[in-house]
């Protein structure tokens, strides 16, 4: 080897060397730059309250028993963004945050620069609402037994291991999920774009327009959809009473069904994959389509069933398969 050679070759891994203690020594302040952590706690005894959330943040809602009497926010913010202000009222902690600078690409990445705020709640509050003058990009519920109501539009509301004694969103939003959550009411008076309940136990649920695109899987209750949108919608393994109107339905069922269920809709591509179970009796007519049968019709065709499920559409097509 050429000792130019040797000498740019040591040059380089002197280079890399100092380049990978230089990059060690810098990263903790980088990340100080980026990210910080605060925490605060507020004393609340009542049992209404109302968070007013900022739409440039991530929310997450949780309970903690043995908080007594005590709200916890943890904000993990950017200080390049701007800190977030907490103000409390008597019944409203509010949120506010204007975010000093759009988000850019940065060299190295360290996280999404929209603050985290968590915001732990006490068992004595039993009524909680959520409202926002904007749209929150992310709001998330968890571990709540209370009852509440969203009074705000929203990207995203997930929520998730909560027993709520009624949950009622007021305005057109995003994606709701309802994830091994228990409801005795559940009532949506707006549109939604996306609606997953999986897992959910919800004893009476009214959702009174559109719905584009339905995910329904291992749950109970008693739902009605007055509208759901022609994207597809999927059903899997239900229990309970169902009741579905549509006017473009592209609809998939598997698994189980167990109960009563009626689905009337104008057009229609329906495709049902339904196990055979005794019990059942399922009746799909077309008025000006098919019925597509691929089924032993006799595993479904139980004059005496306790379970029934009807789909009626005047154009489009059902298949019928097991």
């Amino acid at each position: 080897m050429k000792k130019s050679t040797k000498f740019f070759l040591l040059i380089g891994i002197i280079m890399v060397v100092f380049g990978g203690i230089g990059a060690a020594l810098r990263f903790p302040a980088a990340e100080k730059k980026y990210h910080q952590a605060v925490q605060h706690s507020y004393q609340y005894a009542a049992e209404t309250l109302t968070l007013d959330l900022n739409n440039h943040a991530i929310y997450h809602i949780t309970q903690d028993d043995s908080l007594d009497g005590r709200i916890k926010v943890h904000t993990n913010y950017s200080p390049v963004n701007g800190r977030p202000q907490i103000e409390q009222t008597a019944d409203t902690l509010q949120i506010k945050y204007k975010r000093k600078q759009e988000e850019k690409i940065q060299l190295f990445h360290f996280g999404s620069l929209s603050p985290q705020i968590t915001i732990t709640l006490p068992q004595n509050v039993k009524n909680l609402s959520l409202k926002s003058s904007t749209s929150p990009d992310q709001v998330m519920l968890s571990d709540l037994n209370k009852e509440v109501t969203v009074d705000s539009s929203f990207n995203s509301l997930s929520i998730h291991d909560c027993d709520f004694s009624a949950l009622t969103v007021k305005k057109a939003a995003g994606y709701l999920s309802l994830i091994n959550t228990k409801a005795a009411v559940c009532t949506v008076d707006e549109k939604l774009t996306d609606l997953e309940l999986s897992d959910a136990a919800v004893a009476e649920g009214t959702f009174k327009k559109e719905i584009k695109n339905l995910r329904l899987a291992e749950s109970s209750g008693k739902l009605a959809f007055a509208a759901l949108g022609d994207s597809t919608s999927s059903i899997r393994d239900f229990q309970g009473e169902l009741a579905i109107e549509a006017a473009d339905l592209d609809l998939e069922m598997n698994g189980t069904f167990e109960g009563s269920g009626k689905i009337q809709t104008k057009k229609a591509e329906a495709s049902l994959y339904l196990e055979p179970q005794q019990n059942l009796r399922v009746e799909p007519s077309s008025k000006y389509g098919n019925v597509i049968r691929s089924a032993d019709e006799s595993a479904f065709n139980d004059e005496n069933a306790k379970s029934t499920l009807a789909i009626q559409t005047d154009y489009g097509d059902i298949t019928f398969n097991n």
